[in-house]
C-alpha cells in the first residue's frame, strides 16, 4: 500500500506559513496581519506562533534563554533530538486548532515559520554538524514529520540585508555573534532556493530599512484576494 499521499486529517483549512530568518519581520508581519483579520467578519483563523505556551513551547522558551541551545557551531547540540523538538511545538498547535473547529470549513492557518522554516534552518544544521554532503534524506525526513499536516497553501518569504538583521537582532537582544549572522546569511540563501524550487505558491518580499509599511500593504492584499476566492469557491 502507497501511503504518499497519506493524510491524517481531512482538509478543511488553508495554511499560510510566513517564514524568514531571525530579524527578517517575520512575526511583526504576522502581527499586522493578525491585526487585520481581526477586522474580518465570519472568518474562522488561528495563528501558529513560533513556540506556543504549551508544556513543550515553555520549555523551548526557557532552554533558549539560559543557553545558546539550537545555535550553530556549539559541537553539543543534539540536532535529531531538537528537531523533533521544534518539530513537536508545531504539530502540537497544528492539531489543536483543527481539533478545536473539526467540523467547520473555510479555517483559516497563519504560521510565524512551518515546514519551509524546518526544511532550511534544521537541514542546514544537521549537514553541518555531521558533515553530510547530500542532505536531501533529510529534508524528506522532515517532511515525513509534517505528512499528516500536508503542506502549506501559499508562503510568504521575507528576506532582508544582513546590515539590517544585525540592527534589528542587536536591538531587540543586546548582540549577536559573528557565527550567527553568518549562519544567518546561510540560512536566508538557503531559504530563496528552496521556496522558489517548492511548486507551492509563494512570494517573496525584501525588508530592508523603512520598506516594512509596504511589505504590509502587499501581503494583506494578497491575503484579501485568497479569502475573498476561498469563499467563492466554496458559496
Amino acid at each position: 500500500m502507497n501511503n504518499h499521499n497519506f493524510r491524517v486529517i481531512p482538509k478543511n483549512y488553508f495554511w499560510l506559513s510566513v517564514e524568514g530568518t531571525d530579524g527578517a519581520g517575520k512575526t511583526s508581519l504576522l502581527k499586522e496581519i493578525e491585526r487585520f483579520l481581526y477586522t474580518q467578519r465570519k472568518i474562522n483563523f488561528s495563528i501558529i506562533k513560533e513556540f506556543s505556551d504549551s508544556s513543550v513551547g515553555i520549555l523551548i522558551k526557557k532552554t533558549i534563554k539560559e543557553k545558546n541551545f539550537f545555535s550553530l557551531g556549539n559541537n553539543f547540540n543534539h540536532s535529531f533530538s531538537e528537531t523533533l523538538l521544534l518539530c513537536a511545538d508545531f504539530v502540537y498547535q497544528f492539531e489543536n486548532i483543527l481539533l478545536k473547529y473539526p467540523d467547520k470549513k473555510n479555517i483559516f492557518i497563519f504560521s510565524d515559520r512551518g515546514l519551509h522554516s524546518f526544511l532550511t534552518y534544521q537541514t542546514l544544521r544537521i549537514k553541518y554538524q555531521y558533515n553530510i554532503t547530500k542532505p536531501r534524506y533529510l529534508q524528506k525526513w522532515i517532511k515525513n514529520i509534517f505528512q499528516p499536516f500536508g503542506t502549506p497553501d501559499f508562503i510568504i518569504l521575507l528576506t532582508s540585508p544582513l546590515s539590517d538583521i544585525k540592527k534589528r537582532i542587536k536591538k531587540r537582544d543586546g548582540y549577536i555573534k559573528t557565527k550567527e549572522l553568518r549562519f544567518i546569511d546561510d540560512m536566508q540563501n538557503e531559504y530563496v532556493k528552496i521556496i522558489k524550487k517548492s511548486s507551492i505558491p509563494h512570494i517573496v518580499f525584501k525588508n530592508h530599512s523603512g520598506n516594512f509599511k509596504n511589505v504590509k500593504s502587499e501581503a494583506i492584499e494578497i491575503i484579501k484576494k485568497i479569502i475573498f476566492n476561498k469563499k467563492n469557491i466554496n458559496n
